[in-house]
């Protein structure tokens, strides 16, 4: 892609002018958006370099735990990785990842205890609205109305298809299947690519009977296992 492209061309010139910093920053983003393309070889060896320059990078380890998971489904490799960032770093997305692990292999329990101490870290005022997204995706399951409310403030703070999607996955979730597949219809088809919101596009199309479309989507979304990981994709699988 064009990105990964620029990309290349800024390590070439961190790399001629040993600009540690910059070389740190170009090879962490180039390993994320190989990772994006499907090119998983070239992103794991992208956080590799990261991690020679820097040895404590959390974003190449969280890349790397990501690989073991989604590619590999190593699940208890990858569970090591993220243990160790949590040990100098209690952030929020770390919890999310060992919940999709454990739902993953099976274990509800685990991943609501987990699905909780993500919520406890990231209800903290310090974060603000930054895992609004995540926590819609959470609620829909437990507390739709809620999960709609935060999906009405998002799209009011962010009007972009990112945030739309939400919104119609939360109307999906209170049955609302006309609403969501307005909101869908109006704000999100033919203005993103991004895998997850192809996806709530598909469940509602599939709620509202409109079985054609949903093929399209789901053809879409086939090669974007790897992005969505092994636990979401199984929900492409079933469209």
């Amino acid at each position: 892609s064009n990105a990964i492209g620029y990309m290349e061309k800024a390590l070439v010139i961190a790399n001629s002018r040993e600009n540690l910093a910059l070389q740190i920053w170009t090879n962490s983003n180039i390993a994320a958006y190989y990772g994006h393309q499907g090119d998983i070889k070239a992103s794991y060896n992208h956080y590799l370099k990261t991690l020679a320059l820097q040895p404590d990078h959390a974003f190449a380890k969280k890349g790397i735990a990501w690989i073991l998971y989604s590619k590999e489904h190593n699940t208890a490799q990858a569970s090591v990785i993220i243990d160790h960032l949590l040990k100098n770093h209690k952030v929020p997305d770390y919890y999310l990842l060992k919940a999709e692990m454990a739902s993953y292999q099976g274990d509800s329990v685990l991943s609501e205890q987990y699905m909780q101490q993500f919520f406890t870290l990231a209800n903290n005022p310090l974060y603000g609205d930054m895992y609004n997204t995540h926590k819609i995706m959470a609620l829909v399951k437990t507390d739709p109305e809620k999960a709609l409310q935060l999906a009405q403030k998002e799209v009011a703070n962010r009007p972009i298809p990112q945030s739309y999607h939400l919104l119609a996955l939360a109307q999906l979730a209170l049955n609302q299947k006309q609403e969501a597949l307005g909101t869908i219809t109006n704000f999100v088809v033919g203005k993103t690519t991004q895998p997850m919101a192809l996806l709530h596009s598909a469940l509602v199309y599939k709620a509202n009977g409109m079985l054609e479309e949903v093929g399209v989507f789901k053809t879409a979304l086939l090669p974007a296992r790897f992005e969505l990981g092994p636990e979401t994709y199984t929900q492409v699988i079933a469209l």
